[in-house]
């Protein structure tokens, strides 16, 4: 399993209308607070795949009577006021379930949400549930209940379950401690200064390098989105959090030796 069938995949977030290629920015849905009961919500919530907020986009244009955009950032604000691109966990989910599609894996046969949590979610009165969801029915569940299954169950899609958490589990993932031993397809979870878990997925390694994709808000950009970066391979023995992060990410994010994690599907089918 190499990385150059994931990088076309992140690629397929630099868009085009006109002529013009842009890089999708970040957006994630803010969340209701005391103060702002109704936030800011885009309409696929940070998980749209390209060719959703391509759509979206030129759906606008086409009606809207304003000047068009003519260069790329202008693409990208216009994106941003339509509430349209992409989080992280988005952004990984869907490279990630491609490129793994291409071996025949399914990537929601092999990501979890806990039994426990669904029962909380089950008995949550701010959530409706179809009528053949029942206490039994998910308590006959498994431990750890595959996103398949939900989506099976609820119609919920897989995208907008799979969070950092649950991309990079215990259930569903090892830890990498050496920089080493780190493949293309390996997520990198950390998180912000401000709480918000975040993840890179590596889509290269060479001996003195490591490339990555992301889609986030990296200064001095206000849009962010999606793009590539690198680290610094100083010590190869040593865990991810000991090499150089060019980006100057680890200014905002914390890691660990631990930080690094690879789902057990692509483990087996790398051994």
């Amino acid at each position: 399993m190499n990385g150059e069938d994931l990088s076309s995949f992140v690629n397929d977030y630099q868009l085009e209308v006109d002529g013009v290629k842009f890089w999708t920015p970040y957006w994630r849905d803010e969340l209701p607070t005391t103060k702002h009961p109704m936030p800011k919500t885009g309409p696929y919530k940070g998980k749209g795949t390209p060719q959703q907020l391509l759509h979206n986009l030129q759906g606008y244009l086409k009606t809207s009577t304003q000047r068009r955009p003519t260069d790329p950032e202008s693409y990208r604000e216009l994106m941003h006021q339509l509430h349209l691109g992409v989080d992280c966990s988005g952004f990984a989910f869907y490279i990630l379930e491609l490129w793994l599609a291409q071996r025949k894996i399914r990537l929601a046969d092999h990501l979890f949400k806990p039994r426990a949590d669904l029962l909380a979610d089950f008995a949550n009165p701010v959530y409706r549930h179809p009528p053949n969801i029942t206490r039994k029915l998910l308590e006959s569940q498994p431990e750890q209940v595959p996103l398949s299954t939900i989506h099976e169950f609820w119609g919920n899609e897989p995208v907008r379950l799979a969070g950092v958490s649950y991309l990079t589990s215990d259930a569903a993932t090892i830890a990498v401690q050496k920089v080493a031993d780190i493949i293309p397809g390996d997520i990198v979870a950390m998180t912000g200064k401000d709480g918000i878990p975040h993840c890179v997925v590596v889509i290269d390694r060479k001996d003195q390098e490591i490339t990555y994709a992301h889609s986030g808000l990296t200064p001095p950009s206000k849009l962010g989105g999606v793009e590539y970066g690198s680290v610094t391979v100083i010590d190869p023995q040593a865990p991810i959090n000991a090499q150089y992060w060019e980006s100057g990410l680890l200014e905002r994010m914390q890691l660990d030796s631990s930080s690094v994690r690879r789902l057990k599907v692509v483990s087996s089918h790398h051994a």
